[in-house]
């Protein structure tokens, strides 16, 4: 259950979350398009919540996890509604399991086909006028996925015709745009200054994990600013 006392960890598994910090490539570029979704902004130190909502489709079709998750994204954004102010939202979500054409299978449930078309809706609103905004009214911005950071990020390898030089590959160049997407999206919940997950996922379960513990020596209570969203509304975790 992911209330009260998190649960201890072996002191192996302890080490190995304080020491997961991203490469100064991926850190850079996590920066600069997190300054990007801002804009241009009078805001020094802006507040940054990350929400894992794990609504694609896949999900919704799964029927054992699926019952401790909220799957409905507006339900989701108004529990977010009530954290205290912040600037950004960063939603590590697939885009092409939200905006794609649900599978076939599910076609056999009408509630879930509504609840899947409502939240492509609901994210695309959420593109177009920031969060909780409108066409009326600017929301507060949105970053999601982390493809298009991805494709900022420049690696540099040491040249195997040259041990004093240096060249720069990137994750398409390597084919792995998918995989460094997800490390991408997992560091920059971690950095956040909040962080909504939940419960049955093994993203949120790590971002928790490693949040606690790499926030737990510094005392800066960021490590205690885990939220878990599901049917019954959003919980602190600690």
């Amino acid at each position: 259950e992911l209330t009260g006392k998190y649960p201890d960890h072996l002191p192996i598994e302890q080490a190995v979350y304080k020491l997961l910090i991203p490469s100064p490539p991926i850190r850079r570029a996590i920066r600069e398009s997190l300054d990007e979704a801002i804009g241009t902004s009078t805001i020094n130190k802006p507040t940054v919540v990350a929400l894992h909502p794990r609504i694609e489709h896949d999900m919704l079709l799964h029927d054992i996890c699926n019952e401790f998750m909220q799957l409905n994204l507006t339900k989701i954004f108004d529990s977010i509604r009530l954290m205290p102010k912040f600037d950004l939202l960063f939603v590590a979500v697939s885009k092409a399991l939200v905006d794609g054409k649900p599978p076939d299978k599910m076609n056999r449930y009408k509630d879930l086909m509504r609840i899947a078309l409502e939240n492509k809706i609901v994210l695309n609103q959420a593109r177009n006028y920031g969060v909780f905004g409108s066409k009326d009214q600017k929301g507060i911005p949105m970053l999601e996925s982390g493809t298009s950071t991805t494709r900022k990020i420049e690696f540099p390898v040491m040249e195997q015709r040259n041990s004093n030089g240096l060249e720069v590959v990137t994750a398409k160049s390597l084919r792995v745009t998918e995989l460094v997407a997800s490390v991408v999206n997992f560091f920059t919940a971690l950095e956040a200054d909040a962080f909504v997950g939940v419960r049955g996922s093994t993203f949120s379960q790590d971002v928790f994990s490693v949040r606690y513990y790499q926030h737990q020596d510094r005392g800066d209570g960021v490590g205690e600013n885990n939220f878990v969203v599901g049917p019954n509304g959003m919980r602190q975790l600690f």
